[in-house]
């Protein structure tokens, strides 16, 4: 974009014994120019701000001796006006991490993500989709395992 955009954002983190909740909500305070389709018959959305907002908790127990953290986490990108197909996606999120050492943890999610939203116009649309078309789908949804292992030395 040509010219700024500005925003807020709250964020909020209440900790209580092995309870961590939080919590983030952003907005852009003019319409961003990003969100708008120039292209017939897309084109009919006009631009809009673009919110976030997310909300989140973490308990830590131990098993075998060792921390383990419980996670959950929601969180909506509110990219389009109201009937768009960018206008929303969602994403849930379940995961357990085990720290295996002080430095090293394994870790696993459930992730589903109800919604596409690729903010394509932001570079002017995805090269070789036709004009008046998008990627963008309120009705896709995504289910992702990730596992992995962290190690910082």
């Amino acid at each position: 974009c040509d010219e700024a955009n500005p925003a807020y954002a709250l964020y909020a983190t209440l900790r209580w014994d092995n309870l961590m909740l939080k919590g983030d909500y952003a907005k852009t305070l003019k319409d961003w120019p990003g969100t708008f389709n120039p292209n017939p018959p897309l084109n009919i959305y006009p631009a809009s701000p673009v919110t976030s907002y997310d909300i989140g908790a973490k308990y830590t127990t131990m098993v075998m001796d060792r921390p383990v953290d419980l996670s959950l986490d929601y969180s909506i990108l509110v990219a389009g006006p109201d009937g768009s197909p960018w206008h929303r996606q969602a994403q849930s999120v379940a995961g357990v991490a085990f720290h295996l050492m002080p430095n090293a943890k394994f870790f696993t999610e459930a992730i589903l993500v109800q919604g596409y939203e690729p903010l394509q116009f932001l570079t002017g649309g995805i090269p070789g989709l036709p004009l008046g078309e998008t990627e963008a789908d309120p009705d896709n949804h995504s289910e992702v395992i990730v596992a992995g292992v962290n190690v910082a030395f």
